[in-house]
C-alpha cells in the first residue's frame, strides 16, 4: 500500500482522530497505522482526503504530518427537488416494462435477490434483443459470479454502455 500511485482516504478526519485517540479502536496499533497512512500519502503521486466533517484544525494537523501541500476544495451541495411516490409492486413492474418498451436504459433496484432474478428472467423472455443484467447474491451472481457480471464490474463505467437494463438486489448496497 505504501507504494500506491493514487490514494483516496475517505473520512480522513475520522482516520486522523482515531489514530490519535488514546483509547480508540486501534489501541496499540494507532501510531503505526498513522505512520503508514502518512507515508502512503507522502509517497503517492496523487493523494486525496475526503470528509464532510473536515475542520481547520484537522487540516493543519494533517498538513504538519505529511510533506505535501494541502489544498482544500469545498463542494457546496445544491439541493435538488426530490419527490417519492409509493406504489405497489405491480405498478412498479408496469413502469419498468413501459420504460424497456420505450427503449429507455434502466437501472432497477429490487428488494431481494429472488426479485432481481425473477424480474430479469421475465424481461429476458419478453425482450430477448435487450441486454439485461442482474447483479444479486443468489446462485453466485454477484461480484464473484458470472463472467458477464464480472466483466461489467471490472470496468463498469465503460461496460454499462452496453447494458439496456441493470437489475440489482441489496447485494450492491452491502458490498457482498
Amino acid at each position: 500500500m505504501q507504494d500506491a500511485n493514487t490514494v483516496l482516504v475517505d473520512e480522513i478526519s475520522r482516520c486522523y482522530r482515531e489514530c490519535h485517540r488514546p483509547r480508540g479502536t486501534l489501541k496499540a496499533s494507532a501510531r503505526a497505522t498513522w505512520e503508514t497512512l502518512t507515508r502512503t500519502i507522502d509517497n503517492a503521486k496523487v493523494a486525496v482526503g475526503a470528509d464532510a466533517d473536515l475542520n481547520t484544525t484537522d487540516i493543519q494537523r494533517l498538513a504538519a504530518a505529511t510533506n505535501r501541500l494541502v489544498t482544500v476544495w469545498e463542494i457546496k451541495e445544491e439541493p435538488l427537488p426530490l419527490a417519492a411516490t409509493f406504489v405497489g409492486w405491480q405498478r412498479l413492474l408496469g413502469n419498468l416494462e413501459a420504460a424497456v418498451e420505450a427503449g429507455e436504459r434502466v437501472m432497477f433496484a429490487c428488494d431481494s435477490a429472488t426479485a432481481a432474478a425473477t424480474v430479469a428472467a421475465a424481461l429476458r423472455k419478453r425482450h430477448p434483443e435487450k441486454t439485461i443484467v442482474d447483479i444479486q447474491a443468489a446462485d453466485g451472481i454477484d461480484t464473484t459470479g458470472t463472467a458477464k457480471v464480472g466483466a461489467i464490474l471490472e470496468d463498469i463505467n465503460t461496460a454499462i454502455d452496453d447494458v439496456d437494463v441493470l437489475l440489482t438486489s441489496p447485494v450492491i448496497e452491502s458490498g457482498v
